[in-house]
């Protein structure tokens, strides 16, 4: 994975600015070529943003270790991902990439997946707090009393 690290190294908040930088120059002239309607610039530009942040997102999580990514994914990258979704979703539709309704369902698509990954990641990867044990193994293996879920409330039941 060198050829990974030579690329995080290259692409550095700096050189993420200088390519915005170029795509703020270039959209106008696309405008004035007719190529891009005028409406359609900012919107560009909110992709080429967003598209930077992910490269940057994603660089960032491939030089964590794989538990580092799995914290990060179940507390703040669900929470970008779907920040840039919200944010690329209407840009899309001023381009004209997609509808309201399609991108509707998109955006609650990627919502629900989220949440399944989350919950995978988090069952898969992040080991439980001390706070979280709420049961020693001793008392599970034990004579003691048993807690079931009976769906509604938990009731204690003897062996």
């Amino acid at each position: 994975m060198e050829w990974l690290k030579k690329v995080r190294n290259w692409f550095t908040p700096a050189r993420r600015a200088a390519v915005y930088a170029v795509a703020v120059a270039i959209v106008p002239l696309l405008n004035s070529l007719g190529i891009i309607p005028t409406e359609q610039g900012d919107a560009w530009l909110t992709i080429v943003s967003a598209g930077l942040q992910v490269v940057a997102g994603v660089l960032m999580v491939t030089s964590m270790s794989v538990s580092d990514a799995a914290a990060w994914f179940t507390t703040k990258g669900r929470a970008a991902i779907y920040s840039v979704m919200l944010t690329v979703a209407p840009a899309l539709q001023v381009i004209g990439l997609l509808t309201p309704e399609a991108s509707e369902e998109i955006l609650k698509n990627v919502s629900h997946a989220l949440g399944v990954l989350v919950a995978i990641v988090a069952a898969v990867h992040m080991p439980p707090k001390k706070d979280d044990i709420i049961v020693s193994e001793k008392e599970l293996v034990g004579a003691g009393p048993v807690a079931v879920y009976t769906g509604e409330a938990a009731k204690v039941e003897g062996n």
